[in-house]
């Protein structure tokens, strides 16, 4: 049946657990945890979040029988059922931050698919898909933008997103650390070059002023390689960040609004 209500990410920020089948459990999302029970492993964990408390840790188990699994988790709850959350929207990306610590050549993944019921055909057609893969070690935070690309023009009803440790494991405990996933317009007001986060760092190169057209949920400074190096909660259209211990060079600043849009911009400490 078709879904008619929208949400964004539901628990994207992974800060609510409930105790579940022998394991915390991420509100929202089916995870391996109930396998893993009966061989007495855990394969998602709570871990440290960039934002706010809390994280999603994925790990790539070995198990009796069955060999080496990937972790893997994905919207939905053992209550309402495993095939995704009510969406609406048409968002160009799924954006979040991530680390990964791949044994040997591993590889983790996200994914997103929209979805709408076809009432005519009797079942579910691709709307928009996307995904993206961590070919390499990521140790420290890092954000990421994956691309939705649309293959039909309605809007959908549906979206799963997935997460997975390991595509084609070799050997057990590649570990996947997931954080504030949101879905993105991409569009930044008045176009990407004319930078719509207005930027002002006081004389002595400590305190980055910022502001926005409008108001803003969360605001980072990123490095030029993308690293997160500060996150901060905003609630209103101007903020304050300390840069002082931050080394001469070009940093980039990402902020999200409620509704999802990203804004972008760019500031030079000398």
């Amino acid at each position: 049946m078709p879904f008619t209500t929208q949400a964004q990410v539901p628990n994207g920020s992974f800060e609510d657990w409930t105790w579940e089948l022998g394991s915390d459990e991420p509100d929202e999302w089916i995870t391996d945890n109930l396998m893993g029970l009966f061989f007495g492993a855990t394969f998602a964990t709570e871990g440290v979040g960039v934002e706010g408390a809390s994280c999603i840790v994925l790990t790539t188990r070995e198990l009796p029988s069955l060999g080496i699994r990937a972790s893997v988790a994905y919207t939905g709850s053992f209550a309402e059922g495993p095939d995704g959350y009510p969406f609406t929207g048409r968002p160009e990306l799924l954006v979040g931050q991530l680390k990964y610590a791949p044994v040997g050549t591993d590889e983790a993944s996200i994914s997103v698919a929209l979805t709408r019921w076809d009432p005519v055909g009797g079942q579910r057609v691709v709307v928009g898909a996307g995904a993206h893969t961590v070919q390499a070690a990521v140790m420290d935070w890092t954000s990421f933008e994956l691309t939705i690309n649309y293959l039909d023009p309605a809007a959908p009803d549906t979206a799963v997103i997935m997460l997975r440790s390991s595509t084609a494991p070799s050997a057990p405990g590649s570990v996947f650390s997931v954080d504030a996933l949101d879905f993105s317009t991409g569009a930044a007001v008045n176009g990407a070059e004319a930078q719509p986060i207005g930027t002002w760092l006081d004389a002595a190169g400590e305190q980055l002023q910022v502001r926005s057209p409008m108001t803003l949920r969360t605001l980072q400074v990123l490095d030029a390689s993308g690293r997160v190096l500060r996150s901060v909660a905003v609630g209103g259209m101007s903020t304050t960040v300390g840069v002082r211990d931050l080394p001469a060079g070009t940093y980039l600043l990402r902020a999200f609004a409620p509704e999802g849009l990203l804004l972008r911009g760019r500031f030079v400490k000398p």
